[in-house]
């Protein structure tokens, strides 16, 4: 569920980037809600993608007050996802890239670990449209996809009737 802590309305222009980023999310979010809020949330995917380095801090509020604020790199990956099975079977994949720049992704699933349906269609979900992207047969899906920074889709993966 979308959430901004302390925001300010100067967040608008100041962070405009950022906050068009959030406004996605949340757009994304409210056209996925038979998985995201009303599915039941199954084992990740095995993504494959080029880990990236970025800036951390930390200053706990129960731990390690005393010592103040620490900063240090840590490597990630940019790419972040979930699966949801919804109530009609079909299984949802949400992708979002945290990163600045286009990252590549080979996604793999199936059908014992993830609940993926047996064969089906993969349609790609944003916060405006829904396409056609290809096929999953046998209860397994691998494929690479892109995906821009500082954007998110859902992986909508729809059974044959």
């Amino acid at each position: 569920q979308p959430t901004l802590a302390n925001f300010r309305p100067a967040h608008l222009t100041e962070r405009a980037d950022e906050m068009a980023f959030a406004l996605r999310l949340a757009r994304l979010r409210e056209r996925s809600l038979k998985y995201l809020r009303d599915g039941v949330f199954m084992r990740p995917p095995q993504l494959d993608v080029a880990e990236v380095t970025i800036p951390m801090s930390r200053l706990s509020i129960y731990a390690g007050q005393k010592e103040g604020l620490k900063t240090f790199e840590k490597k990630v990956s940019p790419v972040l996802a979930g699966a949801w099975r919804a109530p009609d079977g079909n299984l949802g994949v949400a992708l979002v890239n945290i990163g600045e720049v286009t990252a590549t992704i080979t996604i793999r699933l199936n059908q014992n670990d993830s609940g993926l349906p047996e064969r089906g269609t993969v349609f790609q979900v944003d916060e405006a449209n829904r396409k056609p992207i290809g096929v999953f047969r046998d209860g397994r899906y691998e494929q690479s996809h892109t995906l821009a920074g500082q954007d998110a889709c859902l992986l909508e993966f729809s059974q044959d009737p």
